[in-house]
């Protein structure tokens, strides 16, 4: 790693202060920012994806439970009509008989 002097630290700052209006550590912590607002937003997105899938398969196994104990359709009939695989199916059922 090369030594850089003080003195040839402050003079490129004062050519980025007159070029960008900042130092480069302002336009460092100015990136890093930035970098942290877009990995809190991904973070946000991933969340309420997460949510949303959640719902649906809560959604989906009401469905399921709904038709096997209204309708009286057993797994296979159930798996069928919902596209679904007859062990999926019959996981829920299971899940919610204890």
């Amino acid at each position: 790693m090369k030594f850089v002097s003080q003195a040839r630290i402050a003079f490129f700052n004062e050519h980025a202060v007159e070029v960008y209006g900042k130092t480069f550590e302002q336009i460092i912590a100015e990136k890093e920012q930035q970098q942290a607002e877009k990995e809190q937003i991904l973070a946000q997105q991933q969340a309420e994806k997460e949510q949303i899938l959640a719902q649906q398969q809560a959604e989906i196994e009401q469905h399921i439970l709904r038709m096997h104990t209204a309708l009286h359709i057993d797994a296979e009939g159930i798996a069928m009509v919902l596209n679904k695989p007859v062990k999926f199916v019959q996981s829920v059922l299971d899940k919610h008989k204890k």
